[in-house]
């Protein structure tokens, strides 16, 4: 794995990281499981028929 070059880059790659993160991350506490569960049936069915 690459190493940062300096404290520069680690501050901005975190400072996006954390920016993405922060946008999608799904607050699982706030979701019901079923519409955790559709989307995630769908993706399997999609999958399997091959594309």
């Amino acid at each position: 794995m690459r190493r940062f070059k300096s404290i520069d880059q680690v501050q901005r790659f975190l400072d996006v990281h954390a920016a993405v993160y922060s946008l999608f991350n799904l607050g699982r506490h706030l979701v019901s499981a079923g519409c955790l569960s559709e989307p995630q049936e769908k993706y399997v069915l999609r999958m399997e028929q091959g594309g």
